[in-house]
């Protein structure tokens, strides 16, 4: 059965046969003006291509300064191919290093997007110390006097207070994963696995949902890149503005018969939509240079990325997390959409964790977005104001409050406070 993930709309069925040149060499870089400003002496550089944390390649530079001298000291292409990963050319495109260094940087700070969720998440749990100060602090009345009164944690008193609890001191997790207090362990553990087991070449599926009888096996994740690759049916997945896709490689003409690939081997195809994503590195440069006002940057609508993107198809390997595997978890794209399926609408909003935000590849992405983004300092008195408005807090939210480019607002669906506390699915 073919097997194979992608972002952006459904594919455009076509019947095209391309040749292909299999290769994992290294070209030269692209003729582009912004690859050749990094070796022209003298040129102006786009801050785009600046590596945005110059103090930890050990020169701290002029950053008034943007003319190559300068800038080429603090900036170096990273071109080595992430652990258990290789770089591949597809149908006559090879990597180059611009391209490279783009899915690098985007690897790993997707990672550590990854690293900071469970961490976070870790310290709401009973065992974290956010959660015993709470504990501590709580009274002998109101909805959380349970937190002392229930060694169980089990009642629909304590869930409803500890969901109180977890609303309020994590926005992210509970968006897009409803507050959900019986679950949360499961997030983390799951949140954990991309750390763990997505350069492990001897993972296996685990108890992913259809996955529990995989095995990596040693096998290599390929790296590829271009305007095609193909479906069995001829279908050009990169059609419809897809970004990026997850695919075993007998998913595809290119590499179903392919003397250079295991037929059991898995490929990320990163498409020319994907590069034309904003990259999380000058997000963060500048944020840091204060280039562009914190309120345009710390906002949720303007924090899409390489590395988002990247998160988002990880979490589809069926040695990570097999996301969106069965026919009935379609895929639900974007950080509205996707926190739109995490409860039920209204009244005491059941979650649906297990039945559908566990399984959606955007709901880990986007929480580990909006939860990284929450903890930059330089977004510190960021906050949202509007429907399900957190309490006056120090905490940063950067739900966007105001309307998007096409003046649509993004009004919080999760509340922070219910009546009762609904088991959920």
């Amino acid at each position: 059965m073919m097997h194979w993930f992608f972002l952006g709309f459904p594919v455009v069925y076509a019947s095209v046969l391309p040749s292909f040149q299999p290769s994992s060499l290294v070209s030269g870089l692209q003729d582009s003006e912004n690859q050749l400003a990094f070796f022209s002496q003298g040129l102006k550089v786009d801050q785009h291509y600046l590596d945005p944390f110059p103090s930890q390649k050990g020169d701290g530079g002029d950053s008034n300064n943007g003319t190559f001298p300068t800038l080429a000291r603090r900036y170096v292409y990273e071109t080595t191919a992430p652990k258990s990963t290789v770089w591949q050319g597809v149908n006559g495109v090879q990597w180059d290093q611009w391209s490279q260094d783009v899915v690098v940087k985007a690897w790993a700070l997707m990672m550590e997007m990854a690293v900071k969720a469970p961490s976070d998440l870790t310290d709401l749990t009973p065992s974290g110390p956010s959660y015993q100060l709470f504990q501590s602090q709580t009274t002998s009345d109101g909805i959380c006097q349970a937190m002392m009164k229930d060694p169980t944690r089990s009642t629909p008193a304590y869930l409803l207070c500890y969901r109180t609890f977890i609303a309020a001191n994590n926005y992210a997790y509970g968006q897009l994963f409803g507050a959900d207090p019986e679950n949360i362990d499961f997030i983390i553990a799951n949140f954990e696995r991309i750390d763990t087991e997505l350069e492990n070449l001897q993972s296996t599926g685990g108890t992913n949902p259809g996955a529990d009888g995989f095995i990596r096996a040693g096998n290599l994740l390929y790296l590829t890149m271009g305007p095609t690759l193909h479906a069995l049916n001829g279908a050009n997945i990169c059609d419809g503005g897809t970004q990026a896709f997850a695919v075993v490689a007998t998913g595809t003409q290119e590499f179903s018969a392919n003397q250079y690939v295991s037929a059991d081997a898995w490929i990320i195809h990163f498409c020319p939509a994907f590069f034309q994503l904003p990259r999380m590195e000058r997000q963060l440069w500048d944020l840091q240079q204060g280039g562009v006002p914190k309120e345009t940057i710390c906002n949720l609508n303007n924090l899409d990325s390489t590395a988002r993107a990247l998160l988002h198809e990880v979490t589809h390997l069926p040695w990570v997390l097999n996301t969106n595997y069965y026919q009935s978890d379609p895929e639900k794209y974007g950080f509205y959409t996707a926190t739109s399926y995490a409860t039920d609408a209204g009244g005491n909003q059941a979650t649906h964790t297990k039945s559908f935000s566990s399984r959606n590849a955007d709901s880990y992405a986007w929480m580990a977005v909006y939860n990284f983004w929450n903890s930059v300092k330089e977004c510190q008195g960021i906050k949202y104001t509007g429907t399900n408005q957190a309490a006056a807090g120090c905490n940063t939210d950067v739900w966007p409050s105001t309307p998007d480019v096409n003046g649509r607002l993004y009004p919080k669906l999760v509340k922070n406070q219910w009546n009762n506390y609904v088991k959920g699915n």
